[in-house]
């Protein structure tokens, strides 16, 4: 991890000429991973669902290492803390996420 400072910042692009993967990209220049919940709500009970994955889309799309810490809870059920890297960063995404797990 770097000696940088935490940055929480929100970028919305309505339209633009780049592309997903290199918006994010530009992420990697400012902070080592992006930290978020795994899911909007702990899975619901029972077999039918697994919850769900609204969270976790850009994961797949940008082809980006994820991590899902289960350190949270939602009315008294797993809840998790998801860690995201970036290209060729999956080894500082573990290294990050084995960081924040120490946390709690």
């Amino acid at each position: 991890m770097t000696d940088q400072k935490p940055v929480v910042t929100f970028h919305v692009e309505v339209i633009t000429d780049v592309s997903p993967d290199a918006l994010y990209a530009e992420l990697a220049s400012e902070c080592d991973v992006c930290v978020s919940l795994s899911a909007p709500g702990a899975a619901p009970l029972g077999l039918h669902s697994t919850g769900d994955p609204t969270c976790t889309a850009h994961v797949s799309l940008l082809g980006i290492p994820a991590i899902s810490l289960p350190v949270l809870q939602d009315e008294g059920l797993p809840l998790g803390l998801q860690v995201t890297g970036f290209i060729n960063g999956d080894a500082q995404a573990f290294a990050s996420a084995a960081a924040i797990a120490a946390l709690f």
